[in-house]
């Protein structure tokens, strides 16, 4: 690509912020033989691809492309509403998912399911759509998605998809990430696999008490306005809750003070760690870390953070590099912004560093041992 007399603005435009062609989305093979990862061809083609990096050889190779310039035909709403919280500037396949080994990727494209293998090449799944937010589950023999608010799941050698929970009432949806999560929370999905593949954490969300808005489209006024379920500052938010929903279709849901801690803000379900799930008030100063027996959805362990200041906290779980489940929790202030690694939920010791980075371009990092202060300027 050459810039030419082109003025900063019409390129900045056409390369989506300089963002196109630049890789992004890695997923390595726990083995060391791959790693996978979307990237368009061009540093001014929206249309990304899946790619894999065979690291012995060092070869790249193109698992899947769109089939068709343009990305936004035949979006589901939900897809849409998912890349406009994303900031989505990118089209064709714009996000997947694989299972632990990184040998099977599942992905969304203009509604229908496709699923990859990343040895070989991609096909269609036969299931009904649109399809939204597909996941393989970690022993790559099934895959779980969301259609018309409910959540499915399908084998991936081709079996017949299932219906695992929905409703039917409108307000309600399964395994999909409410406006507050995807907008402030920075959680966009609302489904999780368990690591023995035989079941799945998943966001129950009712907007009801939500206040709708009516949005119009300027680009053709004699479409109808579309209702819009937005949770305006001061006004109701959507009921948030957590099941554990086994293949079988039974549920437990997983139980904590959600009248205190409405916000659902993450779950971790790892091989090393028990079902981490952490929520938070609604004015983002209490958090709270909860270990989750799935069996009966009652918290085995919890950890508590309150910030007594103005500031916002937030926090996510983290792995050490055992994979022990801890917390990583930022508050931020009106000079600063601070950072605390801890591990509470484990069981063992809890050991605390905090990062604090402040506008004079310093960073004060407090452990067990004494400050230290260091420029970055």
């Amino acid at each position: 690509m050459t810039g030419g007399g082109e003025g900063f603005p019409r390129r900045y435009a056409r390369t989506r912020g300089f963002t196109l062609g630049v890789p992004r989305c890695f997923s390595a093979a726990p083995d060391g033989a791959r790693v996978a990862f979307l990237r368009s061809p061009a540093g001014d083609d929206p249309r990304q691809r899946l790619w894999v990096l065979d690291l012995a050889s060092g070869v790249e190779r193109c698992v899947a492309e769109p089939h068709r310039p343009g990305a936004p035909d035949g979006l589901p709403a939900e897809e849409r509403a998912r890349r406009e919280r994303v900031r989505e500037a990118a089209g064709g396949i714009v996000a997947y998912a694989t299972d632990r080994a990184v040998v099977r990727a599942a992905f969304a494209l203009g509604g229908r399911l496709y699923v990859a293998d990343l040895t070989g090449g991609a096909r269609a799944l036969a299931v009904d759509g649109p399809v939204v937010d597909p996941r393989p589950s970690p022993d790559g023999r099934q895959v779980a998605y969301v259609r018309e608010r409910a959540l499915y799941v399908a084998d991936l050698d081709g079996g017949g998809a299932r219906r695992l929970v929905g409703e039917d009432a409108p307000t309600v949806s399964w395994g999909l990430a409410e406006f507050v999560a995807a907008e402030e929370l920075g959680r966009t999905r609302g489904f999780w696999w368990a690591p023995d593949s035989r079941r799945l954490a998943v966001a129950r969300v009712d907007t009801a008490d939500v206040a709708r808005w009516h949005l119009s489209d300027p680009a053709d006024p004699a479409r109808p306005p579309t209702p819009v379920a937005y949770p305006a500052a001061g006004t109701a938010n959507a009921r948030v809750g957590l099941d554990v929903v086994a293949l079988d279709g039974s549920r437990v849901p997983v139980t904590w003070d959600v009248a205190e801690l409405p916000y659902l803000v993450d779950v971790v379900w790892g091989e090393e760690g028990p079902l981490t799930v952490v929520v938070q008030s609604r004015d983002q100063r209490t958090v709270q870390v909860l270990a989750a027996d799935p069996d009966t959805g009652a918290p085995s362990r919890a950890t508590r953070r309150v910030s007594r200041s103005s500031a916002v906290c937030t926090s996510r779980p983290s792995a050490s590099q055992r994979g022990t489940p801890g917390t990583m929790s930022t508050q931020r202030e009106s000079r600063s912004r601070r950072t605390t690694l801890a591990a509470p939920v484990s069981g063992s010791a809890a050991r605390t560093c905090t990062v604090r980075w402040a506008r004079d371009c310093t960073t004060t990092v407090r452990g067990p041992s004494s400050p230290q202060t260091t420029s970055t300027r």
